[in-house]
């Protein structure tokens, strides 16, 4: 009978939604908001299993331009009903929560926001380093944060190392090769004056049997980044050659890994 009562002396726009609401205000004390009149009614209305989240969104849909998505609906009232520092990106996450099986992980809530508020072509790593970034001090480089991420949802038991791969491969051309992309990150994350050689060394080892000698591990390096058609001698000599003194001469080198072998 209220709600009809407003209806008549209101715009015929209203909706019955809007209908409602002065009602519940009217019988509530006077501390009580508009959203929270609001999500009273819904609840009141719709089956007994409905969240308080869900509750919400209707209002704001009915109250927004036809153009707004469920998504901008559910941030906009974890926003308006959290501390004003919360971000867009915190303001997203609760909803997939609510909305997924319970085993969800915050990650993977977060991930699925970011694909859906994205490119259609982002891929899942990509969409999870911006929640990592958006959680750790701003000193931490993108580099970090990504592999961050892949320790967090790969084995325990995976290495730093390992974790740094895949952010590489992802940004670079397809046709670069896994040993390429290994050295490319031992590059930038050691100091700038570290040379190829050096930097492709730990990946050598960390993929062979530990019993293979660090001798060993350079010369296949050489080898594995040279014309096919260089000897297992060639190999040897280069390096010693980037290992002593620059003024030995490659005869000297030469006959250091003979005698070695």
């Amino acid at each position: 009978a209220r709600r009809l009562n407003i209806k008549t002396k209101s715009p015929p726009e209203i909706s019955d939604l809007q209908a409602r609401w002065p009602h519940v205000k009217a019988k509530r004390p006077p501390v009580i908001s508009n959203l929270q009149a609001r999500r009273h009614h819904v609840k009141e209305n719709s089956s007994p299993n409905i969240s308080d989240l869900q509750a919400h969104w209707p209002h704001i849909k009915a109250n927004s331009p036809p153009v707004i998505s469920n998504l901008q609906a559910r941030r906009h009232h974890v926003k308006e009903n959290s501390s004003p520092k919360i971000s867009d990106l915190q303001a997203h996450w609760p909803h997939v929560k609510a909305n997924s099986p319970p085993v969800i992980s915050n990650l993977q809530a977060r991930r699925h926001h970011v694909k859906e508020n994205s490119s259609p072509n982002i891929s899942d790593l990509q969409a999870h380093w911006p929640h990592v970034k958006a959680n750790i001090p701003p000193v931490i480089s993108d580099f970090q944060a990504r592999r961050h991420h892949v320790k967090g949802n790969s084995s325990p038991k995976i290495s730093d190392l390992q974790a740094h791969w895949p952010h590489v491969k992802a940004n670079i051309p397809s046709e670069i090769s896994d040993f390429q992309a290994r050295r490319h990150h031992v590059k930038g994350n050691s100091s700038p004056k570290i040379p190829d050689l050096q930097a492709r060394w730990p990946h050598v080892k960390a993929n062979i049997p530990p019993e293979i000698s660090d001798f060993q591990a350079r010369r296949l390096n050489v080898k594995g980044n040279s014309s096919p058609k260089i000897s297992d001698l060639q190999a040897r000599r280069i390096h010693v050659k980037a290992y002593s003194r620059p003024d030995i001469s490659d005869f000297q080198a030469r006959r250091i890994h003979v005698k070695a072998k």
